[in-house]
């Protein structure tokens, strides 16, 4: 499953062994929302650097905010009793709000500022 939406509510924390970390944000269109959900450490942890250098990666680009495309499987989560994306991928995306001139964006397009 592959969605786009804006970010919002990243929080990052250590496993319990302290050699991970587990990401979670939410994602909205502001038609609907989803949480998500990854692990970072174990296997990738060789072949994408190290643990903290992944999160600050991450933490780039999940700012409040920002757009972006997310891939995973959409299950249920034992531990957060809930449905949620476990991401496999992610990547930054324009903004669907983006300003191209002021004249297309009055008409087809109506963003949400907090």
């Amino acid at each position: 499953m592959t969605v786009t939406g804006e970010v919002a509510a990243l929080e990052m924390r250590d496993t319990k062994n302290g050699q991970s970390k587990i990401v979670t944000f939410s994602m909205t269109d502001h038609k609907g929302s989803v949480n998500c959900k990854l692990f970072l450490g174990g296997r990738r942890q060789s072949e994408d650097g190290g643990v903290e250098e992944q999160a600050e990666k991450l933490r780039a680009a999940l700012k409040d905010g920002l757009w972006v495309k997310a891939r995973g499987n959409y299950r249920y989560d034992d531990y957060k009793r809930e449905m949620v994306l476990m991401v496999s991928d992610v990547m930054s995306v324009p903004s669907p709000c983006a300003r191209t001139t002021p004249r297309e964006s009055a008409w087809n397009c109506i963003c949400i500022r907090r």
